[in-house]
């Protein structure tokens, strides 16, 4: 094939999807020369194959065939997401979204060069123009494994070309373990919807009026941008922290401490609104989940903003008034504060208490709501330090290395955060984020810092009371129309078979 058709076809590829390419992709793709490492080669059945590293990727005779053949025999039919490392000449690719016309496909491509080469190869636009091909070019496995996080919720087969698996190799080897990661995420996340469901379902009824009234978390989208955030989270080394609280915050706008700036609260469970008991929640800002131990809302006397739910019935009726605003959900409270301070648009973002182990062969903090109980449950057969140490060894626990460079006892429930939050490093390093645990376990992207370097902040406590600003008043229209979608549907939910008693479909007074 001449330079000239070469080109005709490689415009025509890029015309099929150029709109949704960046322009530093698009500039990359100008230029379509692989090097020798790859060659284009003709065969009987009028259509190209590939040659990469002295091999034929494809069939030297029929390459479209012989693809439709592999995918039919090794994919399963069950499979909605697909994802191909290394697009080839496509052929795979185009078998697959032929074969399962539900399915939906990503291809990961980490080489422009050949990626280029491909588009001058052979007349792809119907393919490329698929709504269901996603490409993810160019990005780190980071970026790739938050594509399939936030778009992608079924489990995801992956698709190795035969004779590129040299190609990008450690590339590659890096996405298998951030996908890794995000199915023993996603084994949590399923583990807890069937733990959780029912509660949810029964919660999210008592709390139609809060989803109905309450603005969302979109509405303060950058409002704190370039103020410092101190976030506590409930670890030993919070205790560290606790005796400067008062000072730091003249310096930085606080998710939890004395009188809070914001207060996360995302836990359907009742004994976890007990970490409330005693804590005056006027001057506060709410921020929740609409699934939350209903509780929790009677006790709000101030401001009240929600964030998406991650539950299927909570996402309906959020549909019915407004979107809410999706928060991260790496399965701690925590990762949720982090994400939530990062949308104010605050910098930096300051940990406190974020140990994700044991520091010390300890728990978590003292006076908290849960180790205050176990000294109250305690008995002379059952006392306390057996509590504790069921705490500390029923889950396979090991060291991993801390801030410090030594080593903190930690376990495999807590290390998930510790992906999570490296994760999220590497998609947002413009959320610059700090821990004050010296004994924390090492989080790649987040660095170490004292209270005392905190204390040279300047204080900025009146513009941060300023810029939080008051909270919008939702109208009564709002509320008619999520309870006249419930009823469209005769009183049932659009999950199982729960019953929404009649008395939740009434228009409440204002």
């Amino acid at each position: 094939m001449n330079n000239n058709a070469r080109k005709s076809i490689f415009e025509t590829n890029v015309r099929s999807f150029a709109a949704a390419l960046p322009m530093d992709v698009r500039t990359a793709l100008a230029s379509f020369d692989a090097g020798p490492d790859c060659s284009i080669e003709p065969t009987a059945a009028g259509i190209p194959t590939l040659r990469a590293f002295g091999r034929f990727v494809y069939s030297r005779h029929d390459p479209l065939g012989e693809a439709h053949r592999l995918v039919s025999k090794e994919i399963p039919r069950s499979t909605e997401t697909c994802l191909f490392q290394n697009f080839g000449l496509g052929y795979h690719v185009e078998a697959f979204l032929h074969l399962f016309p539900q399915g939906r496909a990503v291809v990961v491509e980490p080489d422009l060069e050949w990626f280029a080469e491909a588009l001058a190869a052979r007349d792809m636009s119907e393919l490329l123009s698929d709504e269901r091909l996603v490409f993810v070019l160019a990005s780190e496995p980071e970026a790739v494994v938050q594509i399939l996080d936030d778009s992608f919720h079924a489990a995801v087969h992956v698709v190795r070309l035969r004779g590129l698996e040299d190609k990008n190799r450690e590339y590659f080897e890096r996405l298998d373990a951030e996908l890794q990661a995000l199915a023993s995420r996603r084994s949590i996340n399923l583990n807890t919807l069937a733990r959780f469901g029912k509660l949810w379902v029964r919660n999210l009824i008592h709390n139609v009026d809060v989803v109905a009234r309450s603005p969302g978390i979109r509405g303060l989208a950058r409002r704190l941008a370039g103020f410092p955030a101190l976030i506590l989270a409930a670890g030993p080394s919070l205790d560290e922290v606790l005796p400067y609280l008062r000072a730091l915050r003249e310096r930085a706008a606080l998710a939890a401490g004395v009188v809070p700036d914001f207060l996360l609260v995302v836990d359907p469970q009742y004994w976890n609104s007990r970490h409330l008991d005693g804590q005056p929640l006027d001057g506060t800002i709410l921020v929740s989940e609409s699934s939350t131990y209903p509780g929790v809302f009677h006790r709000a006397s101030g401001p009240l903003y929600l964030c998406g739910s991650l539950f299927p019935l909570g996402s309906f009726l959020e549909r019915q008034v407004d979107e809410k605003g999706r928060l991260g959900a790496g399965g701690s409270v925590s990762t949720t504060a982090w994400d939530f301070a990062r949308v104010l648009g605050c910098g930096p973002l300051v940990f406190a208490g974020l140990d994700l182990g044991f520091p010390g062969s300890s728990t978590h903090f003292r006076g908290g709501f849960f180790e205050e109980r176990v000294h109250q449950l305690a008995r002379r057969t059952s006392p306390a330090e057996s509590m504790s140490f069921h705490a500390l060894r029923d889950a396979s626990p090991y060291y991993e290395t801390n801030n410090m460079g030594g080593a903190t006892l930690t376990d495999h429930r807590l290390i998930v955060y510790k992906w999570w939050f490296e994760n999220q490093m590497k998609i947002h390093p413009e959320a610059k984020t700090w821990s004050l645990s010296k004994q924390g376990i090492r989080i790649a992207g987040i660095d170490l810092r004292s209270v005392d370097e905190l204390m040279q902040l300047p204080p900025v406590r009146p513009a941060i009371d300023k810029a939080i600003g008051p909270t919008p008043d939702l109208s009564r229209k709002r509320r008619r129309a999520i309870r006249k979608r419930l009823g469209a549907s005769v009183g049932r939910s659009p999950i199982s078979n729960t019953s929404f008693p009649s008395s939740f479909l009434r228009e409440a007074p204002e």
